[in-house]
């Protein structure tokens, strides 16, 4: 069993270690670092775009699943709408993507909002890094290091999160036809309220939403991740 895993912006593939080893040595994990990894130019983009990316990975490895969060899921859900059949993978698990449903307006409040959650994300990021190595940070220490990671994100790397944030309930989310998991905090801020229940409907994709915000889940709860896919597979080995 092989199974592509596909990293948010501004993280990379070794993110997903945590949940590779819950997972045990039945499935072959791939977890390639895509463009949008860390302290990247975004200036790949005059060439290839996030979809195409993925696709390409999607043509070399064929895997059997696939496993993306946040930013990366919604660059599979765009590489699965426009590759042939034989390149879907038998299932998907997508955790904490983002997702604007399709009552909300989009305007210049929106985009403010989503900015401010960006950068709160950035915080929690560090928080949940630190967390899940046995550390803690005072806020001082911690305010300088958003300050400072923060300072070293392109700006692009926002724009096409929301971008791609923006415009997905503009794609064809019905033809994906690829079944699976959906998994999110109930009060992660890109995906809170109506938005998941209308991505998991329009997607056919089982939900489970855990209490809380928490968007870095492949950190702070790797063991939750890797028994979503292993029910995933379950439930397809059965069908």
């Amino acid at each position: 069993m092989r199974a592509l895993f596909v990293h948010g912006i501004e993280d990379r593939g070794a993110s997903w270690a945590p949940t590779c080893a819950a997972l045990g040595e039945d499935i072959e994990c791939l977890t390639p670092d895509f463009p949008w990894q860390m302290f990247t130019d975004f200036v790949w983009l005059s060439d290839i775009n996030p979809e195409q990316a993925v696709r390409r990975s999607l043509e070399e490895v064929r895997p059997d699943l696939c496993i993306a969060h946040s930013f990366g899921a919604l660059a599979l859900v765009e590489a699965l709408l426009r590759c042939p059949e034989e390149l879907r993978p038998r299932g998907m698990v997508l955790v904490a993507p983002f997702y604007l449903s399709e009552s909300e307006r989009l305007d210049w409040t929106l985009l403010d909002r989503t900015r401010a959650e960006f950068g709160q994300l950035m915080r929690d990021s560090i928080v949940s890094r630190t967390r899940r190595a046995g550390r803690t940070i005072g806020e001082e220490a911690l305010q300088g290091m958003v300050a400072k990671l923060l300072s070293g994100i392109n700006p692009l790397a926002f724009t096409q999160l929301f971008g791609h944030f923006a415009l997905m309930r503009r794609r064809r989310l019905e033809d994906v036809g690829v079944p699976g998991r959906l998994l999110a905090s109930r009060n992660d801020p890109g995906f809170a309220g109506a938005r998941a229940t209308e991505l998991s409907t329009r997607l056919g994709l089982e939900l489970t939403l855990l209490p809380g915000r928490d968007h870095f889940l492949h950190y702070t709860a790797p063991e939750t991740v890797a028994d979503t896919i292993r029910t995933l597979l379950l439930k397809e080995s059965s069908a």
